[in-house]
């Protein structure tokens, strides 16, 4: 899949239990589940279905690894990182090695095994059909119910507001 599709999917499905504000999903912490879903590739950038094959971010010891992490900081700090949330982000990394392994396979244990789990079950033309379809949901969530709701989305210092 694309890393747009990896980044928006989780996103998507995670709705519930991102952090909300104004019924609006708050943009920081949509861009920490974006990161987590795309950081399988953004750890081991690949052109290939072959690199993929022997990246060791695409295995199964990579996503425990990252679940340590996430679940050590969540431990760490509770307030700013929930439960939910730490497990969004882990579902996110886990959820980039499930659509890889439905669009290629994966090397779920390598380098234990050079086995590749899963392979191309859905065709390249769905790819960008699902990218695009997530890009307009995200667009509706983020510009157009806020404009329906009357609320505006905080804007950094220093940016006049639009005319």
């Amino acid at each position: 899949m694309t890393p747009v599709s990896h980044a928006l999917l989780p996103v998507f499905l995670g709705q519930r239990w991102i952090p909300h504000h104004n019924r609006i999903p708050d943009v920081r912490s949509v861009a920490i589940v974006a990161v987590c879903g795309m950081l399988p590739d953004l750890a081991s950038p690949h052109l290939t279905l072959d690199d993929r094959h022997t990246a060791f971010s695409h295995t199964a010891w990579a996503a425990l690894l990252f679940g340590a992490v996430v679940a050590a900081l969540a431990i760490r700090f509770p307030k700013r990182i929930p439960p939910s949330f730490a497990s969004l982000c882990f579902g996110a990394y886990s959820g980039h090695l499930a659509c890889d392994a439905i669009t290629g396979g994966i090397p779920l244990f390598y380098p234990s095994s050079t086995a590749i789990v899963g392979r191309n079950y859905l065709p390249y033309w769905l790819w960008i059909t699902c990218d695009g379809a997530l890009v307009l949901y995200l667009y509706f969530v983020y510009r157009w119910l806020p404009l329906r709701r009357k609320i505006h989305l905080p804007r950094s210092p220093g940016i006049p507001p639009a005319p």
